[in-house]
């Protein structure tokens, strides 16, 4: 079930903190809570690829090393700086909020719709799990004809809520971040847990 504005807001009042769900910095409900879902602003750290140092990314080599050598993290000033992103350009961003999900909540990422038909996408790994906290990744894409320019502290996208039908703890490997994170990748890793499923 697709949670409401109204009910958004009830689980943001909630006053069991252990179902509660946190957003912050505090959010200004009439301007983010829209009917089904909530905004979110863009963070001011971005992880950009460095193009120049390599041919490309190794997929059997996917050290922490590897990938340091072929991305690099930007600070901006919120509403000051902007980044810009040429087309089919790539960066990583988080939202400028903090949010924690009770274990009975989840959601997905969702576009703007005005960003949508400027060509930009919000590529990010859509569903964020029950319990998860921290600042949510945003792969973002220009999939448009010109370059865009984006500033840290604008609405960049939407959160779309669900109750779940049993409550969850995280799990994930991107455990409270606060700005974007690095790739972690692991190949045999992967590989193991594919054989394992194919039993």
């Amino acid at each position: 079930m697709v949670l409401t504005g109204e009910s958004i807001a009830t689980y943001m009042d909630k006053t069991d903190i252990s179902h509660r769900l946190f957003v912050t910095p505090s959010v200004n409900r009439t301007r983010m809570l829209g009917a089904s879902s909530l905004d979110v602003r863009l963070g001011n750290q971005f992880i950009v690829f460095r193009k120049h140092t390599l041919p490309y990314l190794d997929a059997e080599n996917l050290t922490p090393q590897a990938v340091r050598a072929v991305q690099e993290r930007r600070i901006v000033e919120y509403f000051q700086e902007g980044i810009t992103l040429h087309p089919n350009e790539l960066v990583i961003g988080s939202t400028l909020e903090y949010v924690s999900l009770p274990p009975g909540l989840m959601c997905y990422v969702a576009s703007k719709s005005g960003w949508g038909r400027m060509g930009l996408v919000i590529a990010t790994a859509p569903k964020v799990d029950p319990g998860f906290a921290g600042c949510i990744t945003l792969e973002l894409l220009n999939a448009g004809q010109v370059p865009l320019k984006l500033y840290a502290g604008y609405p960049i996208a939407q959160l779309i809520f669900h109750r779940c039908d049993s409550e969850q703890v995280y799990k994930g490997a991107y455990n409270c971040p606060v700005g974007p994170e690095f790739p972690k990748l692991s190949p045999k890793e992967g590989e193991a847990k594919f054989w394992a499923r194919a039993k």
